[in-house]
């Protein structure tokens, strides 16, 4: 239920309307929006008077009854044209092109695509290779210098990410006659949106909420190309509107399902332990059994029908203990350290887990201590968004992607701050 503090903040009214237009509006001008090359113009002076239409009535209508209502509308009709259709446009023109099966994908989709391809043919996908597949055609360099892509002996996600996407390849190949490896992450920012709405008292807040998650110019590139962090994200945050709703053992499973799509949710488990700590300490034990059940029964079956294959891929890969690794790369410390000549072959293994280590010590102390002083969901948000940082910031690799994530992360921490604040 909506509360009277929605009309209580005039000068706030139109804020979050121009915030859509202004993330949103060169969507338009940069994807096209329908499968063609390029956007009709027809359809850009549809979309300009939806916007202008938007602004219009977020100052005339202010304070009706139906005002909330709709600007909610609005915003929901905005993102589905401007940024749900170049998703589908991009599916759409891929399936199109034969030829290029790689066209405007990440290697990650090109590698779902053909784990599920061997999965549904009995073969273990952490065995297997990915050469002789379309990811192999993926163009791969390191510093500028083309070269064999690591992820083609390897599968690194784990298998909730797999299983998930599994029921789409099934469905998608019967429905379309093909399958891509962006339509459970087109579902999942479809669910990133609502969830907006649901985690915020104020659809105010929902509305700046489901603008900047989705609109995110960190991000929007990497969503629209197929990386998987709109997954991550959206059972992350299924995870603490549950915990919020007080649905302990489902939150528990939303959470295990995050655990096992990407590596980097994994922090969140001692967060929100830490949380439960001191909020509700007699539901943790119970909590964190239900996790760890999840995860097992999720993850033993790959890990029993190869343990080395299992963990070669979705640990040794990306700390640098397999013999084909994931390299030194991005913008974080290791990339310092090799540009000052201290790392000598991006491919070797670093102690990177030392500094993680030391650093993540004091970190966890002021966690303990901010969880401890404020039982509120935005200490979640911030704690995890924190600690992931240092501790991304100080691993092998630290991509764009990953900073886009983080501050997806710190924009959920700070509109519950801000939403809190107004309520009380």
């Amino acid at each position: 239920m909506k509360t009277q503090n929605e009309h209580a903040l005039p000068f706030f009214r139109i804020f979050d309307t121009l915030l859509l237009l202004v993330f949103a509006l060169p969507v338009c001008m940069r994807y096209p929006i329908l499968p063609s090359l390029t956007t009709p113009y027809i359809l850009f002076g549809a979309i300009f008077f939806i916007s202008a239409s938007y602004l219009w009535y977020s100052v005339r209508a202010y304070g009706s009854k139906a005002y909330e209502r709709g600007k909610t509308i609005f915003t929901l009709v905005l993102l589905v044209l401007l940024l749900l259709n170049p998703i589908v446009t991009a599916i759409i023109v891929r399936s199109q092109i034969a030829k290029n099966m790689s066209h405007g994908t990440h290697d990650v989709v090109l590698q779902l695509e053909a784990a599920i391809r061997y999965l549904n043919k009995g073969k273990n996908p952490y065995s297997e290779t990915y050469f002789g597949t379309p990811m192999e055609s993926w163009f791969y360099a390191e510093n500028n210098v083309p070269t064999v892509n690591p992820a083609l002996y390897h599968f690194v996600m784990p298998p909730f990410y797999l299983l998930f996407s599994y029921p789409f390849y099934a469905v998608s190949k019967i429905v379309f006659g093909f399958f891509d490896g962006r339509m459970p992450l087109t579902f999942s920012t479809i669910g990133v949106i609502i969830l907006s709405f649901k985690l915020f008292r104020l659809s105010f807040f929902g509305r700046i909420a489901a603008t900047l998650l989705t609109l995110n110019p960190l991000t929007l590139d990497y969503l629209i190309e197929g990386r998987s962090d709109m997954i991550v994200l959206f059972f992350l945050m299924l995870a603490v509107f549950l915990l919020q709703k007080k649905k302990y053992m489902t939150s528990a499973m939303a959470l295990a399902c995050a655990l096992t799509t990407k590596q980097s949710s994994l922090l969140m488990f001692p967060v929100i332990c830490l949380y439960l700590w001191f909020s509700r300490r007699e539901k943790l034990i119970g909590y964190g059994a239900v996790v760890v059940t999840v995860v097992l029964v999720l993850c033993l079956p790959f890990l029993l029908w190869n343990p080395q294959a299992f963990m070669g891929s979705t640990v040794g890969y990306v700390n640098g203990t397999a013999f084909h690794s994931y390299p030194v790369s991005g913008y974080g410390f290791g990339m310092v350290l090799y540009e000052y000549g201290i790392i000598k072959d991006i491919h070797a293994f670093y102690p990177f887990f030392i500094l993680q280590a030391a650093i993540s010590f004091p970190i966890l102390i002021l966690l303990i201590k901010w969880a401890k002083k404020q039982q509120s969901c935005e200490v979640i948000w911030f704690s995890y968004a924190l600690w992931l940082f240092f501790f991304s910031y100080f691993s092998r690799y630290f991509n764009n992607n990953h900073l886009g994530y983080i501050i997806n992360l710190v924009i959920l921490g700070s509109i519950s701050y801000s939403e809190r604040t107004a309520i009380s």
